[in-house]
């Protein structure tokens, strides 16, 4: 049985009817590059076109490349590659030793470091403390009276660097020390002289 159709676009054309089995018919809408696959010749094979083209001069090509396989070694190299090992066991031996001693470097250098900041820190407080008070601390010349005119004995310490020279602290009972050396060796009156230019006697009694 033949069908036809009417082509609605310029891709389409009539139908073809192939037939099934079981005697029955399918159409098929044909289009326009189903018509051009039909009117080239099938692709020669390359026998063909070897025969076609004629035998050419050279046959056979040849390509190099590179590719990593594995390879005997001598015993020149096995013998490199054992000295290498043992090289390289020296330089991490040496490696690792250097390592110790730049880490025991370092923490001795760090302690340094730390007990710079420490002591600086130290000195801030000080000064800081200093400017609060308006005062530091020196050495200065002090004097320590010993008077046995007051019952038990009285001692008291007076900085010379004063006009008149100052106590340090109250008055404190002299010790049985103090007592019996007064007694044993009598002192002499006593007159003290702070360490100012104009000379002054100061009578303690």
């Amino acid at each position: 049985m033949k069908t036809t159709t009417t082509p609605t676009n310029k891709n389409e054309t009539a139908a073809k009817v192939k037939p099934e089995k079981g005697g029955k018919s399918k159409a098929r809408l044909m289009t326009n590059d189903d018509a051009e696959d039909e009117s080239k010749p099938l692709q020669a094979t390359l026998g063909e076109q070897l025969k076609a083209k004629g035998t050419p001069p050279v046959t056979v090509r040849v390509t190099n490349f590179t590719r990593r396989l594995p390879c005997q070694l001598s015993a020149e190299d096995l013998q490199y590659r054992a000295m290498k090992i043992r090289e390289l066991r020296s330089n991490i031996a040496h490696e690792t030793s250097t390592l110790d001693n730049e880490k025991e470097a370092f923490e001795a250098r760090a302690k340094s470091i730390k007990s710079n900041i420490s002591l600086a820190t130290t000195e801030i407080n000080k000064l800081t403390d200093e400017i609060a008070d308006q005062s530091e601390h020196r050495d200065v010349q002090c004097q320590n009276i010993q008077d046995i005119s007051h019952g038990a004995g009285e001692s008291r310490d007076v900085r010379l660097d004063r006009s008149p020279p100052e106590l340090i602290h109250a008055p404190r009972p002299m010790t049985q020390e103090q007592i019996d050396d007064f007694f044993v060796d009598p002192p002499a009156p006593v007159k003290a002289t702070p360490p100012t230019d104009d000379e002054q006697d100061i009578d303690f009694e």
